[in-house]
């Protein structure tokens, strides 16, 4: 038998993994951010960016300290993880961390060159606006999370505080007898 906590937190990953799914349908995000590859299933949370399965791997040996890796579908994502990917994303993290890419460059293929060209981008920082960040993504989606969020923050607070008003009348109940 589940209990309500058990509910709740189901009820979030599955809201997490909608909000995931439709992030990846976004036309700037259908690609992988590094070798454009098409339909992206993994996240560098950390960084804001949908890539492949194998520029995730690549990712991932670049270290936590840069890059912290999570699957679309299979893992679960905290609020704080979905509302940075939903702040970047890889239109913006291309403004920020490719400004200086040569307008001619090619994206490597080869595996070891597309290496280089990740480290380049993220480790040694080569192509980043100097200036600071780019403007964030459209509110609507940071708005619609922190919405969801707090409504789920209420909705607790009433189960809660509801359950809270039974117990006390059925202490009272007791009481009398």
């Amino acid at each position: 038998m589940s209990s309500r906590a058990d509910k709740a937190a189901k009820g979030q990953k599955d809201k997490h993994h909608a909000i995931l799914r439709e992030l990846v349908q976004e036309p700037t995000n259908k690609t992988c951010a590094e070798c454009l590859a098409k339909g992206p299933r993994w996240s560098s949370w950390s960084l804001g960016v949908f890539v492949c399965i194998r520029c995730a791997g690549i990712h991932r040996n670049l270290g936590v300290h840069i890059s912290k890796m999570k699957s679309i579908d299979l893992d679960s994502w905290t609020p704080e993880q979905l509302q940075n990917v939903l702040r970047w994303g890889n239109k913006r993290a291309a403004e920020y961390y490719e400004c200086y890419l040569p307008k001619d460059f090619t994206r490597p293929q080869a595996t070891h060159a597309l290496e280089a060209f990740i480290r380049n981008k993220y480790e040694k920082k080569l192509y980043i606006k100097k200036d600071g960040e780019p403007p964030e993504n459209p509110q609507s989606k940071v708005d619609r999370l922190k919405n969801d969020s707090r409504e789920d923050k209420e909705k607790e607070k009433k189960t809660t505080s509801t359950a809270s008003r039974q117990r006390r009348a059925e202490k009272k109940v007791d009481l009398s007898k």
